[in-house]
């Protein structure tokens, strides 16, 4: 029966496979359980893969399927862990395993905590707390003083004995003259001196001189966070690049 166009012949293989579909899939699973099927089955989807559309195509699929995945994955974490039942399970399965756990393995874990911690800058996190804890911190340090008091004599006395034995001294004018070359201001957080430490620039501890050449004024705050630091190491910490 001739076709009057291509959309003809279309149109009669649709009404064929419609009318017959049952026995076409019968015959095409028979078709594929022999040899010559299966080869050529296999031959067609080797020429399909290869095809830039469909490689185009599975891969969109395969990144959107990803992203799905991801985000709901982490949605349903956060929204699972803030729970309080999240955190009792968390509790206790943590429990279980750190009692299976040797102590090598214990060492082991907690030493990769300190190292994950230890990426986070110290410094500007004891910055961060002081400045958020004064009162906290100076009560803490008064309180742990007088439960100390011999702690703070030697501190003082060896102090004094450094001083001693790097040798020099201080006129009773030094203040007043680094305040001038100063401008009224710390060396290292530029803040107006409303009050004032006499710091020495390299620590007595380190082998500084007790010289007017090698001491400086700061503000309380950086003199307690300076303490014995190389000046180098100091201001490395506070982000500059000496």
């Amino acid at each position: 029966m001739p076709y009057k166009n291509h959309d003809d012949l279309l149109a009669s293989r649709s009404r064929y496979r419609e009318k017959y579909r049952e026995r076409i899939r019968i015959e095409s699973l028979e078709y594929s359980r022999t040899e010559r099927g299966r080869r050529n089955i296999a031959a067609r989807k080797v020429i399909y893969d290869a095809r830039p559309d469909v490689i185009a195509k599975r891969l969109a699929h395969s990144m959107r399927l990803a992203e799905w995945a991801l985000t709901t994955r982490s949605e349903k974490r956060r929204a699972y862990a803030s729970t309080p039942e999240a955190r009792a399970k968390n509790l206790a399965s943590n429990r279980i395993r750190r009692q299976k756990m040797t102590s090598e393995q214990k060492e082991m874990e907690l030493l990769k905590r300190r190292k994950a911690y230890d990426k986070v800058d110290g410094a500007a996190r004891s910055r961060r707390w002081y400045a958020l804890n004064k009162e906290k911190a100076k009560d803490s340090a008064k309180a742990w003083l007088k439960a100390h008091p011999e702690a703070k004599r030697i501190n003082k006395l060896n102090r004094k004995m450094r001083k001693r034995v790097n040798g020099g001294g201080l006129s009773s004018g030094v203040v007043k003259r680094l305040l001038e070359s100063q401008r009224g201001v710390c060396v290292v957080c530029l803040e107006k001196l409303t009050d004032y430490h006499i710091d020495h620039n390299i620590p007595l501890a380190l082998g500084g001189e007790h010289k007017e050449h090698n001491v400086q004024l700061l503000c309380p705050q950086c003199n307690m966070e300076k303490g014995a630091k190389h000046p180098t190491d100091f201001m490395q910490e506070r982000g500059f690049l000496i």
